[in-house]
């Protein structure tokens, strides 16, 4: 019971567990209805904004909503500061306000005493008063860096496992960034380097740390006031055997991407000019020995702050993150499988694929983007925030997209050799993600189904949304031939005699070779001629037999064809027929487990004609 000297303010509040807050709606004897109270927020939720910005207005009584009458003139109903009210909607207890910032800096709303009357004609009680501040509209990133996003201005480094790396006999002494900024991650101690590994995350090269003493180090490098990091990592354990090992420079204006010694947590850290951490908080992220996508953003202006943390497809906000300055000069040094300042300790068991830093903020669309692109190439499951869906073109995935009208990236080529931009419709929600398989550009005729010649190289498309048209560009140096090519695109997953394929005409404007394309919502395409595609005749149709020797399973696959049905028959030494199998489509499995050892005589068989004859050899099983 909450007794108050002044007349009509007692109230009867009463609370049960797990059931939440119950208040009398009566206060006196007199029968006084408790008036409806005002509050507000901002529709995203968020504490920043770009420009004009709405705010939910919601009115309440007994913790129910409560309809109200007379809300409506934006000049008295709200107070602001630094903005105006462009209009009030909405109602009769749910109330949107359209906000116009004036100034850089502060915005103070509320809705005072009295803006409304309740059911029973009681003016309303005022709300708390929401903060936002208004700030700069963020800046478009280039399009050279991972997924297509950023470049030497907004980039500080990329390192990539499968590029500039340096060292003798899969040592490495040396990683080097893909810019230009002239950073390399250095050992110098033969004894202290780790080892590159071909295939180590997800069939990519990888550098293995041995969680003794190999380290990698950058130094003298300027991060900015402002600072994104990404990093691919795969533990050796299910815990990760060591603290902070993963990136870190315990340094002034520095950063750490912390795991947890014996433990499934992970967090990351950033430093100001005085040393003083962000204490950002940790999250658990399960297996550490799967590989995973590490990451933060964070922004520091001059009027506020913005740190987040990410872990393949979340986003963990750090609300109340409150760091002394950062600059854009001061340059820190990073250790690589090591927690820096701790001399000979805290060294990481695991691998290390890719890591890269960004001295800018990034944004949601440019976070959806880069985790498609590294979940493509390392094989992480994005669930629902997956953007791209072809498996076999995951090489360099780009793409462009939209979440708001101050969100968006239009511009994207990374290491891809395609640039896709310009979209003609762009609205929220929408991207188009684009990667290749990794295939030579070389000119050729004999790929089936096509009886024109294309390019090796397939590239695969996923749109979410209709963005309209893109233009598509490629240097025409980068191709053998540069005449009478376009773009040949299909909505199925693979190009077969059936295919249902268009022509995108690539014009040449210069050194570079232009299309404009409405892509359709998933599919592939290549480069090449007018296309026609056929089934080749029987002389040009032969198979693919592997592996052999082998002790349990063989392979075959066809090679300019793609028949309903064929057959495959399996003779002995003294030709007796001892298996036949019947097949569809251009590749068949034959399971021999059960023939004895020996060389056995195969043949494929198209209708009544053998395309193929040869000897394989069927081991014994170990």
């Amino acid at each position: 019971i909450y007794d108050d000297a002044a007349p009509g303010m007692n109230r009867l509040k009463a609370s049960t567990y797990g059931r939440g807050l119950w208040e009398s709606d009566l206060y006196s004897t007199q029968q006084i209805s408790f008036p409806a109270v005002a509050a507000i927020t901002s529709s995203d939720n968020t504490n920043e904004v770009f420009g004009a910005f709405e705010t939910d207005i919601i009115f309440y009584k007994s913790l129910d909503q409560a309809d109200v009458s007379t809300f409506d003139d934006p000049n008295t109903d709200i107070v602001v500061t630094n903005a105006t009210i462009l209009s009030i909607t909405g109602g009769p207890a749910t109330y949107t306000a359209t906000v116009q910032p004036l100034n850089f800096g502060e915005i103070k709303l509320w809705i005072p005493d009295g803006a409304a009357l309740d059911e029973l004609s009681n003016p309303t009680f005022r709300s708390d008063t929401l903060e936002v501040v208004y700030v700069e509209a963020p800046q478009q990133l280039g399009p050279f860096g991972p997924g297509g996003v950023g470049d030497d201005n907004s980039m500080t480094f990329w390192l990539r496992a499968d590029r500039g790396v340096q060292g003798t006999n899969g040592t490495v002494s040396g990683w080097n960034d893909i810019g230009n900024s002239g950073y390399s991650a250095a050992q110098f101690n033969i004894n202290k380097r780790p080892t590159l590994i071909p295939e180590g995350i997800g069939g990519y090269p990888a550098m293995q740390f041995d969680g003794e003493d190999d380290v990698l180090q950058l130094n003298d490098v300027v991060p900015g006031r402002s600072i994104s990091a990404y990093i691919m990592v795969k533990a050796d354990s299910i815990k990760f055997n060591d603290h902070g090992w993963f990136a870190s420079s315990r340094v002034p204006n520095g950063y750490l991407m912390h795991p947890w010694k014996n433990d499934g947590h992970y967090h990351n850290e950033v430093l100001d000019l005085n040393g003083d951490y962000s204490g950002s908080n940790s999250f658990y992220i399960g297996d550490a020995a799967s590989p995973h996508i590490y990451g933060f953003v964070y922004h520091q202006d001059d009027l506020h702050q913005v740190m987040n943390t990410i872990f393949d497809d979340e986003r963990y906000p750090q609300p109340g993150v409150d760091l002394g300055l950062r600059d854009n000069v001061t340059p820190i040094d990073i250790d690589m499988g090591h927690d820096y300042g701790y001399e000979n300790d805290r060294f990481g068991k695991g691998l290390i694929a890719e890591h890269f830093v960004y001295s800018e903020r990034l944004m949601e669309s440019h976070i959806n983007i880069i985790n498609n692109y590294m979940a493509s190439r390392y094989g992480i499951d994005l669930g629902p925030a997956k953007l791209y869906n072809h498996v076999m073109q995951r090489n360099d995935v780009i793409g462009i997209g939209k979440e708001t009208e101050y969100d968006y990236h239009t511009d994207a080529k990374g290491l891809n050799l395609l640039r896709i931009s310009n979209p003609t419709s762009l609205d929220e929600e929408d991207y188009l993600l684009i990667g290749n398989d990794e295939a030579s550009l070389n000119e050729v005729t004999d790929i089936f189904p096509f009886l024109t010649p294309r390019i090796e190289r397939t590239w695969g498309f996923s749109e979410t949304g209709d963005m309209g048209q893109v233009t598509v560009r490629i240097l025409a140096a980068d191709l053998a031939n540069a005449q009478d090519l376009g773009l040949i695109i299909t909505e199925d997953n693979e190009f077969t005699p059936g295919s249902l394929v268009s022509f995108v005409p690539l014009l040449i404007q210069g050194p570079i070779l232009e299309a404009t394309v409405d892509f359709p919502s998933s599919g592939i395409f290549t480069i090449g001629q007018m296309p026609q595609l056929g089934v080749y005749a029987d002389e040009l149709i032969s198979a693919n037999v592997f592996p052999n020797p082998t002790s349990d399973q063989l392979q075959i696959q066809l090679k300019n064809s793609y028949p309903e049905n064929w057959m495959v028959n399996l003779f002995d030494v003294t030709g007796k027929l001892v298996r036949t199998i019947a097949c569809s489509g251009n590749s068949a499995v034959a399971d021999i487990r059960e023939l004895s050892e020996g060389v056995y005589h195969l043949e494929v068989l198209i209708g009544s004609t053998s395309v193929m004859r040869t000897n394989v050899i069927k081991q014994s099983l170990k």
